[in-house]
């Protein structure tokens, strides 16, 4: 047996009385005796190691957390959507599978709000429409929610077309409460509505 395989052999070894070790442990938050193994041993931990342990103190919803952020930051289809109908139904569709789940947390409402040119909350003309939710105003720069924020952002505008417009506002609305809009435009309907030079 050589050097490296019987490193390795160690390695495995010390791995399986660790493993031994975690599966006797209550998972709960307060957990002193968890806390104490990580303080003894999380130096000597290699990547291994401290994975399996990590996913013994995560719960499945929050690794497929994680999951979700990770597909929102980095994930490309490798299509833009030039059609507003279709692209509309797609941030719906991209708002259901991420929001409350990779992020958007302080978020007011758990489902955001849709407005097409015939609400009364927003003046929108055909080919405009928005999607809404609150915060409250002390959570409005909060870091979770910025970076989710950019992040849906990013993902929506490497999906659509030049011609389709996609816009985000922070709205200042009372003492407690802002409104986080996301506004898409039809950029074509807009130059058709302008008015002519002669």
């Amino acid at each position: 047996m050589s050097l490296a395989e019987l490193n390795n052999y160690k390695k495995l070894h010390r791995l399986d009385q660790q493993k031994s070790l975690i599966r006797d442990f209550k998972y709960d938050k307060n957990n002193s005796q968890m806390a104490y193994f990580i303080h003894k041993n999380v130096d000597d931990m290699d990547e291994v190691e401290s994975k399996i342990l990590l996913t013994k103190l995560l719960d499945n919803k929050k690794i497929k957390a994680e999951l979700l952020k990770y597909e929102l930051r980095y994930l490309n289809m490798n299509f833009k959507i030039k059609d507003f109908d279709d692209f509309v139904n797609f941030v719906r569709i991209t708002l259901n599978r991420y929001h409350m789940k990779a992020g958007g947390y302080l978020c007011e409402d758990t489902e955001w709000g849709q407005h097409d040119h015939t609400s009364k909350k927003y003046p929108l003309k055909e080919g405009e429409y928005i999607f809404d939710n609150s915060i409250k105003r002390i959570n409005r720069y909060d870091f979770q929610i910025t970076t989710f924020i950019s992040d849906l952002l990013h993902f929506l505008t490497i999906h659509k077309s030049k011609k389709l417009g996609l816009s985000y506002r922070l709205i200042e609305y009372t003492d407690d409460i802002c409104w986080m809009v996301f506004k898409i435009s039809d950029k074509s309907k807009r130059s058709k509505d302008a008015p002519q030079k002669n």
